[in-house]
Parts: C-alpha cells; sequence; structure tokens
C-alpha cells in the first residue's frame, strides 16, 4: 500500500511554513508523469504554499496547449502498476482534471505566478536599459563639454 498522500498530510502539519516547488523540465514532461501531478494535486488539497518554476519563457509558451489538455488518464508512470493505482485513487477524473486546470491557469494560479516573474524581469531589463542610456548620454554629454572648453581661448 502506498502512503504517499498521508505522508504529505504529516509533513503539513509537522510543519506548517513546508512549501512545494514544482521544478519544471524544458519539455515538461513532469506533466506528463502521473506521480508529479498527483503530488501538484495533493499539495493543492493540502493547501501548501506552491511555486512552479520552468526553464524558460520560450518553453513556456511551446507547451501552453499541452498543459490546457492534460488528462490524468493520459499520464504515465515509470512502473504501469503505479499508474493503475494512482487512476484507481481517483474517483471523478474529469474533476481531478479540472482542478489541475485550475490551479495552474486560475487568477494566482501556478503560471500566473510565474508569468509575473517574467514581467519583472522584463521590467527589470527596461530601467536598466533606460539607466545605461543616461549614463552614455551624460558621458557624451561630459565629453562635448570638454571639448568646447578646450576650444576657448
Amino acid at each position: 500500500m502506498n502512503k504517499f498522500d498521508d505522508m504529505m498530510a504529516c509533513i503539513a502539519q509537522a510543519e506548517p511554513s513546508f512549501r512545494q516547488l514544482l521544478a519544471v523540465d524544458p519539455h515538461f514532461d513532469v506533466f506528463r508523469r502521473a506521480w508529479c501531478v498527483a503530488e501538484l494535486h495533493q499539495a493543492h488539497k493540502l493547501r501548501l504554499q506552491q511555486r512552479m518554476r520552468v526553464f524558460s519563457e520560450a518553453s513556456l509558451l511551446q507547451h501552453a496547449g499541452e498543459l490546457r489538455s492534460l488528462n490524468v488518464e493520459d499520464m504515465q508512470a515509470s512502473n504501469p502498476a503505479d499508474r493503475d493505482m494512482i487512476l484507481a485513487r481517483i474517483a471523478d477524473k474529469a474533476a481531478f482534471n479540472a482542478e489541475v486546470q485550475r490551479l495552474l491557469f486560475d487568477t494566482g494560479g501556478l503560471l500566473e505566478g510565474w508569468r509575473s516573474g517574467f514581467e519583472n524581469v522584463r521590467m527589470l531589463g527596461e530601467i536598466a536599459r533606460k539607466g545605461l542610456m543616461r549614463s552614455t548620454d551624460s558621458i557624451l554629454q561630459t565629453d562635448s563639454d570638454s571639448d568646447s572648453e578646450s576650444e576657448e581661448p
């Protein structure tokens, strides 16, 4: 018998600050693994704080369509018996799939937090670009002022 749900509940109760970090590979294979998605769903049910990190924005954009069509019945496990056991424990697979979709895409969902990270990086890049432009303009102005002073009698 697998004690997966019990172990997660025990950890969540023993350590209230326990969090789950989902590190997503470039090909988003983690979302094809029955155990990984079951753990993600269970952590959500236990109201654990969850964060997701993806390899790149490009990989996220490339696989966004696949995420929208996730179906627990299509997922795999190294051991087919594990997959069968996971599926047997999910009474309403359509509801499970819908919950995973909400967890990923709804306001406050895992993907929204990751998109916010991209927006922060873009904003910081814009600030750095503007700072560089001001610095360059300032240097050019200083050089121009120096040239003007050296030309005066």
